[in-house]
């Protein structure tokens, strides 16, 4: 077997062993390897900015926030559980992704906002308050609007006579049960998954004498005649209302005609039921849905995840297209092991359209604070939010107010919002922090404000809790600003802040900048709007994301906190994300992410977001496969090196096939870390998917379980003949005293391969009779393909390999790591066809 693999792969490793001593020029690399392949045509599109770059933080608020100046931090002195390798939570039940699947036909969800209480399930949505009852029909997320049935008992005669009705409802609800108490009269509406069962009550026993039911109606669906009663619908369906009844006390039951013109309904009891009636009298129509074609509530979007330690549990928040002009906004939490649905609640099920949720936890309180954008009377938007406990997501408090709007639109001081974000605490004295744009019509210019929200202890359904009053982050006109995120906690106590990022576009000039800034976890700014980063003027940045803070990992410019930022860009290349580690307020560490993968640099991710686990970063996104022409959500671990260099570990795990069609969307995803879990590397990722025409989402929880990688990859090389690219990646640390493994994965099937290292060299070369790129050329080549370590790779398309720093492989012999050493590593395979290929190529320094 030894002797076969020599002279398979003798002819290229010679001419490349050649080259290496004859130490050709045209050959030679630098002796690292390089972030970007050589023969990629464009640099990152970041660049670091040049001195007196932008300063968004000048000026007046013209909104009124407040400027607050940077300043001392309290001091923090509480001690969370830190990490150890080999404590992390319990491994997964199943890896799949569960469909948050939106068929809601076996309950019937409540909800009470502004004083109206609220009952959503699959084919209606309803309404009831003091002035009377709505009836929703679900007529598609794709019908053109919201189509209200408004009733309202007008009147009522018993023998000629009035019943003098309470002007006002009393509203109660008792499970199913939602009564509008009227005096003499009691409204109920019975609910129940699929119809709405209208019933009036009155304590009257044998009088003779004709009972009159006056219901004003208000609807712009035309009146038609139905199979069973009246109907008001239009070309997509409407209101079936009929089947009315009449049952007294004594079980005696009669069926009742029914008058209807397009604004009222009457309803007759005749006096030879009423002479005989025994208390209570019971006059019983019903309402249902009425649907021309089977309409779906589809169109889930948006979604965005906390976790909450206390209950193990990813809480997931999406908007919910109940028309094309109006969305709801709910919430389902999932077990942070099985990925089993826990519970659902709605959040918003109004009239009014409401867009874009995010969501934080506090673990110290165990709340999660659910913020979206409301469109106002107005026309324009509104950011609101709501406290809910993550002990009973069904418990919720009021609706409240985050931010406004002001003027008129072009008016000096008019204004709306727009993108929001939340952040959120895992230790200590609970708040959260909100941000959102904010955008100013004249001038047509964005600035970002901030408010705080303190979470409700003890919690109280219905309860307002105490908001900060709105301070300002930026204030300068002349600049649009998109991207907008805060991390999603602000980590453990030695890090306690929070980091703001956003794109700003200059108006006048139309170039770019990223934009940050640090608030300390009790709100002291620590540091105001700075520009980090200039975009090159060839690339436009549309979208990024950035991670909580991780102190244990040691960047290279402080003791401080090292943060990843995810940075999505339209280019020469199309569609790319590039990733960027941010310590203080600067940046280092630029890698391209779809090379750092070793994937084909033309698949086209976006959208990216970041979460933070014990040790290391996740990256999500979605991609579009130019191959197979679909879009796919990935899931990529990322890990910083001791060179503070960017590598990949867990590799593209799939969330979900999303199909042909995108949603446009950004995934949500956050980690067990971010809730508190220090010692946890579980994360809880969303995606919007398209499934046989109707939206719905997937859920994945991914365990980020590999060993930190002690080197980076580079080099880009060619797919082999399985479709996907080979992969490696170093378990260790950098050291010369520990042994590290290789890992090769993404390989064909049962053939067989072995590991290569590089002195030095990072150059490439097809060699002749190979379909991969060699990536170690410039330096001695060595071959680890002695007996026991030719490897195969199975079943699984990969295999493993320890190396020893004390006995790395040369053209002649063994040599010893040093530190400051840069060795290089490949793997190289026979494939499926006679041929051969590589994998990428990963750097180790030694230190």
């Amino acid at each position: 077997m030894k002797s076969t693999t020599q002279n398979l792969f003798m002819y290229p490793l010679g001419a490349l062993f050649a080259a290496t001593l004859a130490g050709s020029a045209a050959l030679a690399q630098q002796v690292e390897a390089p972030v970007r392949p050589v023969d990629f045509s464009n640099a990152s599109p970041g660049f670091e900015p040049a001195a007196g770059g932008d300063d968004l933080t000048i000026g007046i608020a013209m909104d009124g926030a407040m400027i607050v100046a940077p300043g001392r931090r309290s001091p923090v002195v509480f001690t969370p559980q830190q990490y150890a390798p080999g404590t992390e939570d319990g491994a997964l039940s199943t890896m799949e992704a569960p469909v948050l699947d939106w068929s809601i036909g076996d309950r019937v969800y409540y909800d009470v906002q502004d004083g109206v209480q609220w009952a959503s399930a699959a084919d209606y949505k309803a309404a009831a308050s003091s002035g009377g009852f709505s009836f929703m029909p679900f007529l598609g997320s794709d019908a053109p609007k919201t189509y209200e049935f408004k009733m309202r008992l007008a009147s009522a005669t018993l023998g000629g006579k009035a019943i003098v009705l309470n002007a006002s409802a009393v509203v109660d609800r008792k499970g199913d049960r939602v009564t509008l108490d009227r005096g003499p009269i009691d409204v109920f509406y019975d609910m129940s998954p699929t119809s709405v069962e209208q019933s009036f009550g009155l304590e009257v026993s044998g009088i003779d004498a004709e009972l009159v039911l006056n219901i004003a109606v208000d609807s712009d669906l035309p009146l038609q005649e139905g199979a069973a009663g009246i109907r008001y619908a239009g070309d997509l369906g409407g209101v079936d209302y009929g089947h009315a009844v009449v049952i007294d006390g004594a079980g005696q039951y009669l069926e009742l005609p029914i008058e209807a013109s397009q604004n009222s309904i009457r309803l007759v009891v005749p006096a030879s039921f009423m002479r005989n009636s025994v208390a209570p009298v019971i006059v019983d129509p019903t309402i249902v849905t009425y649907q021309v074609h089977r309409a779906f509530n589809s169109n889930l979007a948006h979604s965005d995840v906390a976790y909450d330690q206390t209950t193990n549990t990813f809480a997931y928040v999406f908007e919910s297209n109940f028309s094309s002009g109006q969305a709801d906004i709910w919430v389902v939490t999932y077990n942070g092991n099985s990925g089993v649905e826990e519970d659902r609640a709605s959040l918003n099920i109004g009239i009014g359209d409401t867009r874009q949720p995010s969501v934080a936890s506090d673990n110290t309180s165990n709340q999660f604070l659910v913020s979206y954008r409301r469109q106002n009377s107005d026309g324009r938007w509104e950011i609101v939010a709501r406290l809910v406990n993550a002990l009973d997501i069904d418990e919720k408090s009021s609706r409240f107010l985050i931010a406004g709007t002001s003027g008129a639109a072009g008016s000096a001081f008019g204004y709306e919002n727009g993108q929001v974000d939340v952040g959120g605490k895992s230790q200590g004295s609970s708040l959260f922090k909100v941000v959102w744009n904010r955008h100013f019509f004249n001038g047509n210019y964005d600035n970002i404000r901030t408010s705080t929200v303190l979470p409700l202890t003890p919690f109280v359904v219905g309860a307002t809790p105490t908001i900060s009053p709105v301070q300002a982050i930026t204030v300068a006109p002349g600049s649009r600003l998109s991207g907008l995120n805060i991390s999603k906690s602000s980590g453990e106590s030695d890090v306690a802040e929070w980091r703001v990022a956003f794109i700003g576009t200059n108006t006048s000039t139309n170039t770019q900048s990223v934009f940050t800034s640090l608030y300390a976890d009790d709100n002291t700014t620590v540091l105001g709007a700075t520009t980090w980063l200039g975009i090159n003027p060839t690339w436009f940045a549309s979208d990024l994301d950035v991670s909580d803070g991780l102190a244990d990992l040691d960047g290279p410019l402080s003791s401080s906190p090292v943060y990843l930022v995810a940075l999505h860009v339209d280019g020469p290349n199309a569609a790319d994300i590039w990733l960027y580690g941010l310590q203080d307020d600067e940046n280092f560490g630029q890698t391209h992410l779809t090379e750092l993968e070793h994937q084909n640099l033309g698949m086209r991710p976006r959208r990216p977001v970041v979460a933070t686990t014990a040790t290391r970063f996740t990256v999500a996104y979605t991609e579009y496969d130019i191959i197979n022409t679909g879009y796919k959500c990935f899931s990529s671990s990322v890990d910083l090196t001791d060179t503070f260099r960017w590598a990949v570990t867990d590799r593209r795990s799939l969330v979900a096939n999303l199909g042909s069609t995108w949603s446009g969307g950004t995934p949500g995803s956050s980690s067990r870390y971010s809730g508190g879990r220090y010692d946890s590397r579980y994360v809880g990722t969303s995606v919007t998917v398209l499934d046989n025409g109707i939206w719905t989402l997937r859920a994945a929880v991914i365990h980020a379980n590999q060993p930190p990688s002690a080197g980076h990859q580079y080099c880009n090389g060619a797919p082999n003949s399985t479709g996907d690219y080979g992969f490696i990646y170093m378990a260790g640390n950098s050291n010369t005293s520990s042994s590290k493994t290789l890992h090769a994965s993404a390989m064909p099937l049962n053939q067989f391969g072995y590991f290569l290292v590089g002195h030095g060299g990072s150059g490439t070369i097809t060699p002749p009779g190979s379909n991969g790129t060699l990536c170690l050329i410039g330096g001695v080549l060595g071959r680890y393909n002695a007996g026991g370590e030719i490897r195969f790779t199975g079943g699984a398309g990969a295999f493993n390999l320890i190396i020893d720093p004390s006995a790395i492989r040369s053209n002649s012999g063994n040599v010893v790591g040093m530190s400051g050493q840069t060795y290089n590593f490949q793997a190289w395979h026979r494939e499926s066809g006679g041929t051969s290929n590589f994998t990428n190529a990963l750097s180790l320094k030694f230190n």
